[in-house]
């Protein structure tokens, strides 16, 4: 009989692997565990972002509607900051919905962005963009005094009938990760709804 072949167990208590054998299976069936657990983690997501999608069609009033957006962004993404750039015709901000702020910071900070560094980024090339770090990104020029730390970033184009109308902005992913590519993803579908 083979080394690796399975045999009787002397005790006649069923069949035993031999060592090599037993050590490839465990690795496999570890492997399958983990592959097992993603597809789950991504069941969870899409689960996500169907219930951010119909939260968000629970009241289309607009400024109703565009907070309900990136509060649902952040809860499905996990990031601890979210806002919403309304484009102007001039190619700045007209309006910017953001949560995650204390409202003392929003006081200190005292004026809202308008459009220019990393989220004028989008403006001019409505393609999403995930940075591991804002302050390494060249066309930032940091944040104002009193505004809170951020460094992981992810901003998708939020288009309506084609055209780009404004441009979804996460920070902070929590746990100190960086966004990912499936984090794009969701963000995209999340802002195509």
């Amino acid at each position: 009989m083979e080394a690796n072949a399975l045999s009787p167990s002397p005790q006649g208590e069923g069949l035993t692997f031999p060592v090599v054998a037993r050590l490839e299976l465990d690795e496999l069936l570890t492997q399958l565990v983990e592959r097992a657990q993603d597809v789950l983690a991504t069941q969870g997501r899409l689960r996500g972002l169907l219930a951010a999608s119909r939260a968000i069609a629970t009241d289309l009033r607009l400024p109703v509607l565009l907070r309900q957006v990136v509060e649902a962004a952040c809860e499905l993404l996990g990031a601890r900051y979210g806002a919403l750039g309304v484009i102007a015709p001039d190619r700045t901000l007209e309006e910017f919905i953001h949560v995650g702020m204390d409202p003392k910071d929003v006081e200190r900070i005292g004026h809202l962005p308008t459009g220019h560094g990393v989220l004028g980024l989008l403006i001019d090339d409505p393609r999403p963009r995930r940075l591991d770090d804002i302050s390494r990104e060249p066309s930032a020029y940091g944040f104002p005094p009193g505004h809170p730390p951020m460094r992981t970033f992810l901003g998708v184009p939020i288009t309506v009938r084609g055209e780009v109308f404004g441009n979804l902005y996460l920070t902070e992913k929590r746990g100190g990760a960086a966004f990912t590519a499936e984090d794009e993803e969701l963000a995209l579908a999340l802002a195509a709804s």
